[in-house]
Parts: C-alpha cells; sequence; structure tokens
C-alpha cells in the first residue's frame, strides 16, 4: 500500500471514529477496502499512539473514548514514512 493510500485510509478511519460510525470490524474493512487484520493493525496502531479505542457491542461501532489528537499523530505518521 502507498503512503497515500495508507494516509487516505487512517484519515477515513479517523472520521468514522469520531463519528461513532465504523461498524464493525469487518464492515470497516469493506469500508477502507483492506482485510479484517489490517482493520485490527491501524486500530492498534493508533491505539499505541494514544487514541483510547474501544468497540461498542450494542451500536456494533469502534468509538473513541478521549480526544486523540489525530493531527498530531498523521505529522508523526508522516515523518515515519519519509524516514524509512
Amino acid at each position: 500500500m502507498s503512503y497515500s493510500d495508507y494516509l487516505r485510509k487512517l484519515i477515513f478511519l479517523a472520521e468514522l471514529l469520531e463519528k461513532e460510525n465504523t461498524g464493525t470490524a469487518g464492515n470497516l474493512a469493506k469500508k477502507l477496502d483492506v482485510s479484517r487484520r489490517t482493520v485490527f493493525r491501524q486500530l492498534e496502531e493508533l491505539r499505541d499512539n494514544g487514541a483510547d479505542i474501544c468497540y461498542c457491542k450494542i451500536r456494533k461501532s469502534y468509538f473513541l473514548k478521549n480526544n486523540f489528537d489525530f493531527r498530531d499523530f498523521f505529522s508523526k505518521s508522516a515523518m515515519k514514512w519519509h524516514s524509512d
């Protein structure tokens, strides 16, 4: 996956998390056009960087429990990709 695809999908994931409109991991994989495993890796990457992401079984959606700064994360991510 190219960096631009990676970033575009992470931005879309961030928007869905903020709206609490991700759906299940399977639904989210379809929305992002990635595998379920990639969804779990992306969620874990966000968690590793400070996002408090939970899943609501009733709403069947992932959501943020904190005010995670996606802009800061994307800046760090961009620097990481350019240094690799």
